[in-house]
């Protein structure tokens, strides 16, 4: 079967870079997490950008972001304590290892939450929608595939309506600037995943 060239980025890739480096702490497990993605995808990671704070559906975590393009992302992302809220429901679909802690989510038409532990894989696919808890911390390597111009209002809105961090905001646009720059400069014939 051919792969879909349209897309730069494989979850399953991205989950067995995350699976070698579970149990690492940290920081040590970010470092290494970030260095063996930028190896395989050097045009488009990025390992230099910073911890930024971020509120989206109530819930308070930290991104740490390696690559994005209009279409896809791949970011750690998490808190070191606990945190919940509401996924969203966006036209792009979620796929993410838990390397750290737990995360509970239920999804609509569900009675009770799956939990997730480090190594787990979770999915959420477009349009779905969850409660997530993070009963204590989690960390999660994240992979997103969509529409994402349509997340960036839900990955905000917090900013002018609840937590007036402007800092951060200039953050992540400088660091979604960044990397859409780099994006549409790669060179498309060495970014593509083979067929």
């Amino acid at each position: 079967m051919k792969r879909n060239t349209a897309h730069l980025f494989d979850p399953d890739v991205i989950d067995s870079i995350a699976q070698r480096h579970l149990g690492k702490p940290m920081p040590v497990m970010a470092e290494a997490i970030g260095q063996e993605l930028k190896a395989r995808y050097p045009e488009l990671v990025d390992v230099s950008l910073p911890l930024v704070f971020n509120v989206s559906g109530g819930i308070m975590y930290q991104l740490k972001i390696f690559a994005m393009t209009p279409h896809e992302y791949i970011m750690i992302c998490g808190s070191a304590t606990g945190s919940s809220g509401f996924s969203g429901r966006h036209p792009a679909a979620f796929w993410d290892t838990i390397l750290s802690g737990q995360a509970n989510y239920m999804h609509q038409d569900q009675w009770e939450s799956t939990s997730y532990k480090t190594g787990d894989r979770v999915f959420v696919d477009r349009w779905q929608a969850a409660t997530i808890d993070f009963p204590d911390h989690c960390w999660m390597l994240e992979y997103a595939r969509g529409a994402l111009v349509w997340l960036l209002p839900f990955g905000i809105v917090n900013v002018f309506s609840n937590t007036l961090d402007f800092g951060s905001l200039f953050h992540l646009v400088r660091i979604y600037t960044t990397l859409t720059i780099r994006y549409f400069r790669r060179r498309p014939e060495k970014t593509r995943l083979s067929s």
